[in-house]
């Protein structure tokens, strides 16, 4: 058999069905290697490798880690930023079973390298930003995750890291929250009570409304003069 158009491989994947029986396998390998012979570089066919090796199927994390090294190697060497987003998805897999697997510094440091490479060639790619948010939500990197918050803003893409914008807003409240409360605890009051209004414009949750209440507890006597309190927007 010849190539194949990696589309075309990818199509024909699916329409072979999950890879869980050994004729299934065999068709999925067929159409990966056709796929490959046509475009070395394809990030879907790449994408179906590391299916192929999940431990779901008939794979584990000893054949997943080197197939996310090669990826890694093969999007510098070729210059496909893109090609990183496999390796990225990889990881963000094993971390599924093994919690912390992101927070490892060789890990987390080949991740941002591959984002860097996708936004210095894709200046704005919104799904990644997505991705690039929620990795850092789970590694606990807060402050790259509140960088990439303010650079997706408003916007919304579909196929991200989160089901729906709810989901997503959710995030971004719970963020706030936290941010909140470590302005609180820094005494810096006014910014922590901004950080909780602009939670509840994003999310109303029961537990802004509780941190609100334990801000005005500490804020309200310093406006007991009757003075009118502006609180402006830190990025203003």
């Amino acid at each position: 058999m010849g190539v194949l158009n990696p589309a075309q491989a990818t199509a024909m994947q699916r329409v072979a069905g999950e890879p869980s029986t050994e004729p299934a396998l065999l068709v999925w390998q067929g159409y990966y290697e056709r796929g490959i012979a046509a475009n070395p570089h394809h990030i879907d066919i790449w994408g179906t490798k590391s299916v192929l090796l999940k431990a779901k199927w008939h794979g584990d994390e000893a054949r997943l880690l080197p197939l996310a090294q090669e990826c890694d190697r093969l999007a510098k060497a070729a210059n496909k930023p893109l090609l990183g987003l496999v390796p990225i998805g990889i990881y963000r897999g094993i971390a599924k079973v093994h919690k912390g697997f992101l927070s490892q510094p060789a890990v987390w440091g080949e991740m941002e390298a591959s984002y860097s490479r996708i936004f210095a060639a894709y200046l704005d790619h919104l799904r990644s930003r997505f991705y690039y948010t929620y990795d850092a939500l789970l590694t606990q990197c807060a402050n790259r995750a509140a960088e990439q918050f303010e650079l997706i803003g408003d916007r919304w893409t579909s196929g991200n890291a989160w089901p729906s914008l709810k989901t997503y807003h959710k995030a971004q409240a719970t963020r706030l929250q936290m941010l909140s409360s470590d302005a609180y605890d820094q005494a810096d009051y006014l910014q922590a009570e901004w950080m909780a209004l602009k939670s509840l414009d994003l999310l109303p949750m029961a537990s802004t409304y509780l941190i609100l209440v334990g801000h005005s507890r500490t804020t309200r006597p310093r406006y007991a003069a009757g003075d009118r309190v502006h609180i402006a927007d830190p990025g203003s």
